[in-house]
């Protein structure tokens, strides 16, 4: 039997919550034996199935089919007060239901890896309900109010300037730590990335260029993306889809004559290996995702950006000069184009990716954890 339990607290709405709390909890019980972690997902268990259900349909449409509509709401909300009326009632969400299960497990600490869930613990803290330490893990390179509540005792983020910010927005110094976002520790082993390639059945000698459209298929433009890696001969494409069964289909369809250098693939549990053996990566620019690459060395373009958190994410690549960002046709076959043709081009974001990129970020993150459950004995 466990002499500690914990929760970790996160939610279905992209694949970063997820991958977090998974590696944050095999940390945390490889540091401490004798602690035992329960993965919620709090929308589910606490707010309603139903409603779970029908707001990642709504965030997967709203990211897909109206983005500039998103990315206005993120942005109008990210400078929300914690005390406001609007934070308060957001706060309510799953509250009571929480603290009931609170009240019956009594839990040894509590990890916040989604923003409702780390406000409605800080008000239940406040409250005197929840009376053991509160973390929260910030899950994108970006700021936002609903992240920052008074009354959470430690803030993990994936960056200096995060960390910067927080301080100047009133944060205590001594709450707020830089791990990087956590990630799963494959993307750190080492790798032979020929034989890797040799393994896949691809060429060693030509670049290869992994190209992700997210969990379900949220990133645009993939048809753009295949019209240019067809227009460039000696180059190989590994497309990966989630979940998202219609672009499958259709990029199937698309790579036919071109199958000695393209493949498809639905939703794989082998992007570590793929990282290692691609030259660079076109993509979307989720939390885990960027760390993944930079974890792996893996240079990014980000073509379409998302507004709201990943825009800054990519923001952050684009600004280190670890990433360039792509909209239209014309842009994406520019850049990559001259990415291809350019090896000293990709060697140099190769080189700042990896300055940029985290030494083990699952691992301090859970060092964190422990070292706060730990300290009210």
């Amino acid at each position: 039997m466990a002499e500690r339990t914990g929760v970790l607290l996160t939610a279905s709405f992209g694949r970063g919550h997820l991958t977090a709390a998974l590696a944050v909890k095999d940390w945390c019980e490889r540091l401490d034996p004798g602690l035992e972690l329960t993965m919620i997902d709090y929308f589910e268990q606490f707010v309603s199935p139903r409603v779970n259900r029908v707001t990642q349909v709504v965030y997967v449409q709203a990211v897909r089919h109206a983005a500039y509509l998103y990315g206005l709401f993120y942005g109008l909300t990210s400078r929300v007060a914690p005390d406001s009326r609007s934070q308060r009632r957001l706060n309510r969400l799953g509250k009571s239901a929480f603290a009931r299960f609170f009240e019956k497990t009594r839990p040894d600490i509590v990890v916040c890896l989604y923003p409702t869930p780390a406000g409605a613990v800080s008000e239940l803290k406040a409250e005197g309900i929840v009376d053991c330490p509160a973390a929260t893990i910030i899950t994108d390179y970006a700021l936002h109010s609903q992240w920052i509540h008074p009354h959470t005792d430690m803030t993990l983020v994936g960056a200096p300037f995060m960390r910067d910010a927080l301080i100047a927005r009133g944060l205590d110094p001594e709450r707020v730590a830089v791990t990087g976002i956590p990630i799963s520790p494959r993307f750190a082993e080492p790798r032979d990335r020929l034989a890797l390639r040799r393994e896949w059945g691809f060429a060693t000698d030509r670049p290869l260029v992994l190209v992700m459209s997210g969990a379900f298929g949220m990133m645009g433009g993939l048809v753009d993306v295949l019209r240019v890696l067809r227009e460039l001969p000696d180059v190989q494409a590994v497309f990966v889809v989630g979940h998202d069964r219609r672009s499958k289909r259709r990029l199937d369809r698309a790579v036919c004559g071109h199958a000695d250098r393209m493949r498809v693939l639905g939703y794989t549990d082998h992007i570590a290996e793929l990282m290692a053996m691609a030259d660079l990566c076109v993509t979307k620019s989720g939390g885990a995702t960027v760390t993944e690459a930079m974890v792996s060395g893996l240079p990014l373009i980000i073509h379409r950006p998302i507004p709201g958190q990943e825009h800054w994410n990519m923001r952050y690549l684009v600004e280190n000069d670890a990433a360039e960002a792509t909209r239209g046709f014309s842009d994406l076959r520019r850049t990559l184009t001259r990415w291809v043709r350019s090896p000293e081009l990709v060697q140099s974001k190769h080189e700042n990716v990896c300055r940029l990129s985290p030494p083990d970020p699952a691992r301090l993150a859970a060092e964190h954890i422990v070292r706060l459950g730990r300290s009210t004995g």
